[in-house]
């Protein structure tokens, strides 16, 4: 197997080696020296989420991940005190009781943005800074929680600029509404410091989109959805409102509804529909996108010396279902996916790229209620309340030592309050080990003695 190139994560659908099974068992962890960290995102959508709920959603995303040194948690549209609480509560009970970080940046109706930071043993990971980036306020609010919570942190000797963003949706523009993220890497450098890698999670809030349809292709499904989902939008623009909510056509519906449900159409629809930048080019003109950013104390020259260029999406697996906007309301798109995966669970269900499920649990689980499924305007503003949108991008310094990264993303999860209701976004959880390769080859780093693939 070749060994994996510098900076390029691995994922999971990577081949693996086989072992005899006539070997007796044995350990093939992670190096010491290397760092595995468990990434998460959740956009709590102002739900008080219990620490049952918590604890279960956690033990799904440790489950088989017993290197763990770390749990690096963005939290969108968070309550706070106590969500934070009954997190805090599950994190310590799992082995993870030195609370690091829990930065928040205030919003309206008591929401925030927070990114919280775990640790097993204080001497693992240490703070070097904190700071907080600003999306502009389009909608004129009293306060605006869009934009992002950044720590740069020295886990175990190597430098990690860990960011939970939530991006502004009613922003047009792609580039300017993710402008956020490389504004954060530079803005690091601007502080005086520098980082051997950004990892950076969120709601980055680009939705299901036709501008990437490639209509040269022979026509498929996704292509179809593509050319009457740009109809669609293109009709709500032609309309005087500024302001308002607008339902699909029946043609397009009944076509998300079909591919949707089975894994090979679903992949063929995030191939061409999901709208999240595969690459976020590290520029200094990122930074007039971020209202926190003062030349002042944070100069441009400083910059000059960032070895981060680009920040590149970590794409998900093939099959995976949207990640929002999910039924909300009545148990509807709860009871469909629990039926359809035939599980038990009264708090978490997982959405398994694999899962084949009928029609009618796509209808129920995605647009059943009267934002889901629907077109929003704001403005210029259009988009799909559908779509990929809790994500990861990471980037690495090129003149670092610590230059390769495992990732492997798991099963995103629904969560469900006792009272009924369902988060609309699914949490998304990512095992990320940084290997640190001052010493060995990467091949020998990668592989035990009995051909194990090291990860």
């Amino acid at each position: 197997m070749e060994s994996p190139s510098e900076g390029i994560p691995q994922t999971s659908d990577a081949p693996s080696a086989s072992v005899p099974a006539s070997d007796a068992p044995h350990d093939c962890s992670p190096p010491c020296d290397d760092i595995t960290l468990l990434v998460i995102t959740l956009n709590e959508g102002i739900l008080p989420l219990s620490s049952s709920v918590a604890t279960s959603a956690l033990n799904a995303a440790l489950e088989g991940n017993t290197h763990v040194c770390g749990v690096v948690m963005a939290r969108q549209e968070t309550v706070d005190a106590i969500s934070t609480a009954s997190w805090d509560e599950a994190l310590a009970a799992s082995g993870f009781g030195q609370k690091l970080v829990c930065e928040r940046k205030e919003g309206n109706d008591h929401k925030f943005n927070a990114l919280c930071i775990y640790g097993r043993n204080a001497d693992d990971i240490k703070v070097l800074d904190i700071f907080v980036t600003g999306a502009a306020n389009i909608e004129k609010k009293p306060l605006n929680e869009k934009g992002g919570v950044v720590a740069l942190m020295d886990c175990k000797g190597c430098k990690i600029c860990f960011g939970g963003f939530h991006c502004d949706g009613n922003i047009p523009s792609d580039l300017e509404r993710t402008a956020q993220l490389p504004a954060a890497v530079l803005r690091t450098w601007g502080r005086g410091h520098e980082a051997d890698v950004a990892l950076f999670v969120g709601d980055i809030n680009c939705t299901m989109d036709p501008k990437n349809v490639d209509s040269s292709k022979e026509s498929s499904n996704a292509q179809v959805c593509g050319e009457l989902l740009a109809a669609d939008i293109a009709i709500l623009r032609a309309s005087v409102e500024k302001k308002g909510l607008k339902e699909l056509s029946s043609d397009l519906r009944d076509r998300l509804e079909t591919g949707l449900a089975n894994k090979v159409d679903r992949n063929e629809l995030m191939k061409s529909l999901d709208s999240c930048p595969s690459v976020l080019q590290v520029e200094r003109s990122s930074l007039r996108h971020d209202v926190l950013w003062s030349e002042m104390t944070e100069p441009e020259e400083k910059m000059a010396e960032c070895g981060i260029t680009e920040l590149l999406l970590q794409e998900m697996p093939q099959g995976s279902f949207p990640t929002y906007r999910m039924t909300s309301r009545d148990d509807k798109g709860w009871n469909a996916i629990k039926e359809a995966r035939k599980a038990e669970s009264m708090e978490v269900q997982g959405l398994e790229a694999n899962l084949d499920v009928p029609r009618e649990c796509i209808r129920d689980f995605y647009f059943a209620d009267q934002k889901a499924g629907v077109l929003k305007k704001r403005g210029d503003m259009i988009r799909l309340n559908l779509g990929w949108l809790d994500r990861l991008y990471y980037g690495v310094n090129k003149g670092s030592a610590a230059t390769t990264l495992l990732i492997s993303q798991g099963t995103p999860q629904v969560l469900r309050l006792a009272d009924g209701r369902m988060l609309d976004h699914a949490l998304v959880p990512w095992t990320v080990t940084i290997k640190k390769n001052e010493n060995e080859s990467q091949e020998e780093r990668r592989t035990c003695a009995q051909g194990c693939v090291v990860n």
